[in-house]
């Protein structure tokens, strides 16, 4: 089972991109002062990684600083984090930061499902 058949496509088949598919966005958290949606996609010829482009967006007054975005899968996944398109998050959704994360399922087929913890969002006003 693929990683993201839970998610499913944006349609009844996957948007073709650059040959690869991509899939709807997902709002992983959101509060009265921060978003973070993920935007996910697959490669061809290569079912068994998932790549995943994380945006942050600050919806408070004051910009933040300071940006680290951590994150924690299980054993059977191997995750590689790219830095963060910044580490200064504007005010009021005028900016975003981006982060590309690529998530690769040692026991594809096997394992149906997969989570992303968040370890740490280091924002300092």
């Amino acid at each position: 089972m693929d990683l993201l058949d839970e998610v499913g496509p944006i349609s009844s088949a996957p948007v073709a991109e650059n040959n690869g598919s991509t899939y709807p966005s997902l709002v992983a958290f959101e509060s009265g002062s921060l978003r973070v949606t993920f935007n996910f996609s697959k490669q061809p010829g290569n079912p068994q990684t998932t790549l995943v482009e994380a945006q942050f967006v600050n919806k408070s007054p004051n910009a933040y600083s300071n940006f680290i975005f951590q994150a924690a899968v299980p054993k059977f996944l191997q995750l590689h984090l790219d830095p963060a398109s910044s580490n200064t998050l504007p005010a009021s959704g005028n900016g975003s930061i981006t982060q590309k994360l690529q998530l690769t399922n040692s026991q594809h087929g096997k394992v149906c499902g997969f989570f992303l913890q968040f370890i740490s969002l280091d924002l300092v006003c």
